[in-house]
């Protein structure tokens, strides 16, 4: 589902024609700019008024439909569409039920002498308590029922569910789609969990609010927070004054070292840098200025780019293989040139029909043409070795930020996962999301904390976000990975998957003519990156071009909106 931002032109909105389920198909790429949200001040927010005298039941309803998706605070307005019974009972914070903009809202007629009225149609989502947003199965039917009754001569409703059911244009009115940031579990890089927030209270305020609570459901168990426990805000919210953001924070009553004070500011900027409006942010604890070694009291919102959900960051090394063995591709955002790079490997790198370079550039893993995992320096030897196994298929393989290798084989009998610690120890590994199908494509995020995957179904592919838990040493197995979320994909058969950065993957079908697509882990995007011919191979990178092989022996590079050839070669690779 994508947020958008969407002007209300009445007061009671029912049927409403669907703005925000258009997906793009075409369109420029850009590279190396980061991007910022507007002000939350952007945004129109709905007129809430109280009910009108004397209204019918199924007048009071729509109005109370209306005054729901706008109102702020604790719902007090909304509140008086309720019978004192209901109005501290109801709980508006217990999550949104999504139903679709073209939806025609008729109330089914009560039989004569019941006062319940109930509507019904095609729920699309859900929102819970955290913000995680949910995309509804196809034939889910979102049904609402209020009962009313006369409260002083004026009809009030006496009985309704928890949380709220909102239009998609509600939604897009009244939340923005926005990043929360925790850390991998080395705590070495920030990973984005995506959340729907509420503009009514700020959005500043809204974000850090989200950070303090912790991760959605979904992703907990894959990260963790340098943030003490019940550190709350001091003053209650966020001002942002002259660029820079105030957090005040209540002092923490456990030791908190300096490395954990560096992590916590890393979580808190890379949160609010996604606001244009934060320059800098200025963080203290129990009102006392949160000072670190080579900052001041107000920190930069460049800051702590080291900890980069993209792992990778500036002019990143490309590379690729031909007939003679490795290549390198240089100055990608100025000047690309293509040479070989002398290795004692390129005899077996040249042989190689998938292969995947450490984040670090210092070691090659590669499929043999029998069907081997191999694995070493980039100038050799290969110092290890997964044997192949007759009539076995391996995805490519790929790599995270602690070192570890990842690779999934496909049997007649069985899918394999293999995690290969920096030690060259084998990590045993429960992928249950995995067992039973055909994996066309499987890739570990740089921070190491989600997986990206396609399996093959009856007519196509399903694409999938997983999480990735590791589990205390001396568990068996040590590494799940487990609670998939599908993907909306509509783009055929898929070949390979990619993390061009920690919210976006490029995936490369497989039926002829193939095509490349960009794909956001957040269901907002699925963009074609049309204008190369039968592309073979891909490889992405965060704020780098996309590069991709031809059938013709050719590796290109998409900059601006143009594809431009590079040279021969037949497999481009990207660390990771």
């Amino acid at each position: 589902m994508r947020i958008g931002r969407i002007i209300a032109v009445g007061v009671v909105v029912l049927s409403l024609t669907g703005c925000l389920s258009h997906i793009p198909d075409s369109g420029a790429v850009s590279y190396g700019a980061e991007a910022y949200a507007p002000s939350s001040q952007d945004f129109v927010r709905t007129l809430v008024s109280p009910p009108t005298p004397n209204a019918n039941p199924e007048t009071l309803i729509n109005e109370f439909l209306a005054a729901i998706a706008g109102d702020q605070g604790d719902y007090a307005t909304s509140r008086l569409y309720l019978a004192p019974e209901a109005r501290s009972l109801w709980r508006p914070e217990a999550g949104v039920r999504i139903y679709a903009d073209n939806l025609q809202v008729v109330f089914a007629h009560p039989p004569r002498g019941e006062d319940t009225y109930t509507y019904s149609g095609r729920q699309v989502g859900t929102i819970d308590q955290q913000g995680h947003y949910e995309n509804s199965p196809a034939s889910m039917v979102l049904s609402e029922s209020f009962s009313v009754r006369q409260v002083g001569g004026q009809w009030r409703i006496s009985s309704l569910a928890d949380g709220r059911a909102l239009s998609e244009s509600d939604v897009a009115r009244a939340y923005r789609q926005m990043n929360i940031y925790f850390l991998n579990l080395s705590k070495h890089n920030v990973v984005p969990d995506s959340v729907y927030l509420p503009v009514n209270v700020g959005i500043a305020t809204s974000l850090i609010r989200a950070l303090l609570a912790g991760p959605t459901q979904w992703l907990s168990p894959a990260v963790t927070t340098a943030i003490p426990f019940a550190t709350s805000l001091l003053a209650g919210s966020v001002p942002v004054q002259q660029g820079v953001a105030y957090v005040d924070l209540t002092l923490p009553n456990v030791p908190f070292a300096v490395a954990d004070r560096q992590a916590m500011s890393a979580q808190i900027i890379w949160t609010l840098k996604q606001l244009a409006e934060v320059a800098a942010v200025r963080i203290t604890l129990g009102g006392v200025p949160l000072i670190l070694p080579g900052a001041g009291e107000t920190q930069s919102r460049f800051a702590y780019s080291s900890f980069s959900p993209d792992v990778l960051t500036g002019d990143i090394a490309a590379y690729g293989i031909d007939d003679n063995g490795l290549i390198g591709i240089s100055d990608l955002l100025a000047k690309p040139t293509v040479k070989e790079i002398q290795s004692n490997a390129n005899v077996d790198i040249a042989q190689f029909s998938n292969a995947s370079i450490s984040l670090d550039g210092s070691t090659i893993a590669g499929i043999t043409p029998e069907g081997s995992l191999i694995s070493g320096p980039l100038d050799g030897p290969f110092d290890l070795r997964a044997t192949g196994i007759s009539n076995a298929n391996w995805v490519a393989p790929s790599w995270d930020s602690d070192g570890n290798l990842w690779a999934v084989r496909n049997t007649p009998t069985q899918t394999q996962v293999y995690v290969i610690a920096p030690d060259g120890n084998s990590v045993p590994v429960l992928a249950q999301p995995l067992i039973g199908h055909t994996v066309q494509g499987f890739r570990i995020s740089r921070d190491g904390s989600r997986a990206a995957f396609a399996v093959a179904d009856s007519i196509s592919s399903k694409l999938y976000l997983s999480r990735v838990v590791w589990l205390s040493n001396g568990m068996d197995p040590r590494v799940r990975v487990e609670a998939p979320i599908e993907l909306p994909w509509s783009g055929g058969t898929i070949s390979s998957v990619h993390w061009m950065d920690a919210t976006h993957l490029i995936v490369l079908t497989a039926a002829t003519p193939r095509s490349i697509w960009r794909v956001a882990i957040d269901g907002t995007e699925q963009v074609n990156l049309a204008g190369i011919v039968d592309p073979t191979a891909v490889a992405a990178a965060p704020g780098m071009p996309i590069l991709a092989s031809d059938s013709d022996g050719f590796i290109s590079a998409l900059i601006g909106s143009s594809w431009h050839r590079l040279g021969t070669g037949r497999f481009p690779i990207y660390p990771g």
